[in-house]
């Protein structure tokens, strides 16, 4: 995790170190607009996708990989060794298998 800076969470006002966000959970949300997102696993130290619902959640939700790295990780994917996983995804149950 990315030991750096400040994040402020719009909409709420209040400011987050990131090493505070690394350590939130996955949440994926109540609503029923599944989208694939991204989270930092903090146990596994690195980025994952996840099924986000659309609302509520937290701030530990990324549009894109590159983005969770960028603020979570503190490296920009350039820097980033390769990798290549496989994605399953049950959108009737909001699961994600790599």
């Amino acid at each position: 995790c990315w030991n750096g800076g400040m994040i402020f969470l719009w909409g709420f006002g209040i400011v987050v170190s990131p090493a505070d966000l690394c350590q939130l959970p996955m949440e994926e949300g109540s609503c029923g607009r599944y989208t694939l997102r991204w989270y930092f696993n903090s146990q596994a130290q690195a980025c994952r996708p996840f099924i986000y619902s659309g609302c509520e959640g937290n701030d530990n939700r990324f549009l894109h990989l590159e983005e969770c790295e960028e603020h979570i990780v503190g490296k920009h994917s350039s820097e980033l060794q390769p990798r290549m996983f496989t994605l399953t995804i049950d959108a009737a149950g909001g699961t994600v298998e790599m």
